[in-house]
């Protein structure tokens, strides 16, 4: 993107989820998560829902 902004996280997945159940989209085997649906990033990513 020309704004330099980060729009999206990346996310590879644990083997037991199913990428099919969630409402992103993924892009080369990576679910693509907007940043307004994250609420903290660590180990693990937590989520505003």
């Amino acid at each position: 993107m020309s704004s330099g902004r980060i729009t999206a996280l990346l996310v590879a997945l644990e083997n037991d989820l199913d990428p099919a159940m969630l409402p992103w989209p993924t892009i080369e085997g990576l679910l693509s998560v907007p940043v307004e649906e994250i609420a903290e990033v660590g180990v693990n990513i937590q989520l505003t829902r």
